[in-house]
């Protein structure tokens, strides 16, 4: 069990950081990354990961440069990243040297409460998707959105351990957004502080719901990468289990209004059935396609903490759950066409044998 220390709110002071404020939104079917870096202008692609630990499938982000009016008081630069699975991540950041410990506390608490930046950063969301608005695949109106916090410290004054700052009293208060002076209980902190990594004694990752806290004096920047697409993977599952609830009530609905049924009215169900079911089969391939852990490494350590705090296997699985109703939903459908089409056949053989027999009687006179 980790001690905890008193929180010292002075210090450590950050040398080098920045703080990311991400909201990430789902516009589209699929998203052609290609096609969509080449309409919104210079873009950098994934960066490599530092190991063979990762396949990923293609994502672009795309600078799109200084954004003095996004948050009054701070230098902020935006960005876009578009995934091909169609969510799209409107990322703000601002740096954080020589930001006291006291600083985050506080920009942690207006990060994750301020309604200025949702607007901000929806109307650059609206920006980035009409310039890029011809890669993008089935689009639609964004029903869904997820927002995350991310402090990256890559130097601290004095060069901490990774243990001096899980140690600190007030770390979960730094993802909770709550001041210093909110006394966070045993339990609430033992939550917040569950999704931890470290691999040097230098380096540290700690993953909640709602932010995380990388500490990485390389710089590598491939551990944010992965939390944004973790929270990208959410919003997506978020969706479509939404969107499966909605089909399976219409399905229902459209099944308890069609009685009595004809041949026609089963075949066209059920090929609306269908539809729906590769449609949802092709997301859940893209989906969990994204990034394939192929080795044992930090990076992908890291990575499986961010699936496992945000519990997208849960949401994967309630997914799948409903994916399996909608395909017995099909073989019930498909089992009353056949049985339909049976009668229909057995309809008509009788009705050739009855039209045989009248013309053979009118024939014997």
């Amino acid at each position: 069990m980790l001690r905890c220390m008193p929180s010292d709110s002075a210090g450590p002071l950050v040398e080098r950081g920045g703080l990311i404020v991400y909201r990430l939104y789902d516009v589209a079917d699929a998203i052609d990354v290609a096609a969509a870096a080449r309409l919104l202008g210079p873009a950098h692609g994934r960066a490599g990961p530092r190991s063979a630990a990762f396949e990923a499938k293609p994502s672009v982000r795309v600078e799109l440069g200084d954004a003095p009016d996004a948050w009054p008081g701070r230098a902020c630069q935006v960005s876009a990243r578009l995934f091909d699975f169609g969510a799209i991540t409107i990322a703000l950041r601002t740096e954080l040297a020589g930001h006291s410990w006291a600083d985050l506390l506080a920009l942690s608490e207006t990060a994750q409460e301020a309604g200025f930046l949702d607007e901000w950063l929806r109307r650059k969301l609206d920006s980035v998707v009409a310039r890029a608005g011809g890669a993008l695949k089935g689009p639609h109106p964004v029903a869904m959105t997820e927002d995350y916090t991310l402090f990256f410290l890559e130097r601290l004054a004095g060069a901490p351990p990774a243990s001096a700052l899980l140690a600190r009293g007030d770390l979960a208060n730094l993802l909770l957004g709550e001041p210093a002076s909110v006394r966070v209980s045993d339990n609430e902190r033992a939550e917040v502080l569950a999704h931890t990594i470290s691999y040097e004694v230098d380096d540290l990752a700690v993953i909640d719901w709602n932010a995380a806290l990388v500490y990485e004096p390389s710089g590598i920047a491939e551990a944010p990468d992965l939390i944004e697409l973790a929270t990208a993977q959410l919003l997506e599952l978020r969706y479509y289990d939404t969107l499966l609830d909605r089909e399976l009530g219409r399905i229902y609905e459209e099944a308890a209004s069609r009685r009595p049924r004809t041949l026609r009215s089963y075949s066209s169900l059920r090929a609306s059935v269908i539809r729906t079911l590769l449609e949802l089969t092709e997301f859940t391939e893209r989906v969990e396609n994204a990034l394939k852990v192929t080795g044992d490494s930090y990076l992908a350590r890291l990575y499986l903490k961010a699936l496992e705090s945000f519990r997208v296997p849960a949401w994967h699985a309630s997914v799948q759950r409903k994916i399996g109703l909608v395909e017995q939903v099909y073989e019930i459908l498909k089992g009353e066409t056949d049985v339909a089409r049976s009668l229909v056949l057995e309809i008509l053989v009788a009705v050739l044998i009855v039209v045989e027999l009248v013309v053979a009687l009118r024939g014997g006179r």
